[in-house]
């Protein structure tokens, strides 16, 4: 974390925030990303983050960015696209327990064929990686969106959600039926 925003804070003409809240405070826990969007936390100093456009997914433990990362995915990081969203979904049966990661990117076979991912993956803790992808969810974009989403969250009842965006393009004209 490079800079800190919130609502109960204000920015100092230095560019440090002072928070209204005593029990609110920010500290850096790791440096050298590039575009970080997400985070998902496995435990208390053991987290995994994303990166928007290298299409990246590392694990932080005890602030040390641990080195291969996790996975690379292929994305399209135009304007509000890329690898956006991040969360995990621990479940424990029989005999051993799963940590499934819940990933949301744009991924792109062409100007013309780009579509908003949601896919399942498995952690491997053993060798540190992401293994046997699952689609999810797939959304097919219209040429050059824009506003895709990205948030992907597990909530309590374990089901998966997902924004999806309105899909309008930044800069282009009306599109026509």
């Amino acid at each position: 974390v490079s800079s800190v925003s919130g609502q109960s804070s204000e920015e100092e003409s230095d560019g440090s925030f002072v928070f209204k809240d005593p029990n609110v405070k920010a500290e850096l826990v790791a440096s050298g990303l590039e575009f970080p969007t997400s985070i998902a936390f496995l435990d208390k100093n053991d987290f995994l983050i994303v990166e928007k456009e290298t299409g990246l997914v590392k694990r932080v433990t005890d602030g040390k960015i641990l080195e291969p990362p996790l996975l690379q995915l292929t994305v399209s990081g135009k304007d509000e696209r890329g690898l956006l969203g991040i969360d995990i979904d621990k479940k424990g049966y029989t005999g051993f327990d799963v940590i499934y990661v819940y990933l949301s990117y744009v991924e792109c076979a062409g100007k013309e064929s780009c579509a908003n991912k949601v896919v399942r993956y498995e952690l491997d803790n053993e060798n540190n990686k992401l293994i046997y992808p699952k689609e999810i969810l797939s959304v097919k974009s219209y040429p050059d969106d824009s506003h895709v989403g990205g948030v992907v969250k597990v909530g309590p009842d374990h089901n998966v959600y997902v924004t999806v965006g309105d899909f309008t393009c930044t800069a282009c004209p009306p599109f026509e039926n």
